[in-house]
């Protein structure tokens, strides 16, 4: 099957991985919910904040960090919305 194969953060969106908002915080910076996991992997492994995840009208719907990413990056099975 293809998507067995096929490399997660190609596939993955961030807003298939994110983590739920946890309070009131400073970000690093938005990040839209349809980007590929691949397209932000750069800024994500850059920076020790947390960027948040927003929808195509801005709202707030999630986070993400380097921990989410190394997730996908390195586990085979589900996503990491597990956390």
């Amino acid at each position: 099957e293809f998507t067995r194969e096929a490399p997660r953060a190609k596939i993955l969106s961030v807003g298939a991985v994110m983590r739920p908002i946890n309070g009131a915080r400073e970000y690093a910076g938005t990040v839209p919910a349809s980007s590929r996991v691949l397209d932000v992997a750069r800024a994500l492994e850059a920076s020790d904040s947390t960027y948040v995840v927003v929808d195509s009208s801005g709202q707030q719907v999630g986070t993400i960090d380097r921990s989410v990413l190394m997730h996908v990056l390195l586990d085979s099975g589900a996503t990491a919305r597990k956390t």
